[in-house]
Order: C-alpha cells, then sequence, then structure tokens
C-alpha cells in the first residue's frame, strides 16, 4: 500500500493500521494489565526474529 510523502501507515500488531498525516502524533504507553502469553517450549523468539529479519544468513 502506497503513501503520500506526507503521510505514514501505523501498523499495530501486523493488524490494525492506521493512517496518518504530517502534524499528527502517536502516543505510546505500558497497559495497568499484564498480558499472560502461553506458547510451545519449543517457541524461541530470538530465533523467529532472526529468521524473519534475516540475521545471520550469509547466502
Amino acid at each position: 500500500m502506497k503513501t503520500p510523502q506526507n503521510k505514514a501507515l501505523v501498523i499495530i500488531d501486523g493488524q490494525d493500521m492506521h493512517e496518518i498525516e504530517q502534524g499528527d502524533s502517536v502516543h505510546i504507553k505500558l497497559a495497568s494489565a499484564k498480558a499472560k502469553l502461553i506458547h510451545r517450549e519449543e517457541f524461541n523468539y530470538f530465533e523467529i526474529l532472526k529468521q524473519k529479519l534475516g540475521w545471520g544468513d550469509h547466502r
């Protein structure tokens, strides 16, 4: 999706997409409640991040 030069897209958690314009503000703060996340034991956040960002990929 292309946006004009004076606009940008803010994408939250890869799902919510908002177009903002020059002069708009984005405020980020910690939530008052904590979330507990469940994942499989073999899940390795850093390995997935490495794959997605192509770190260490010397092809």
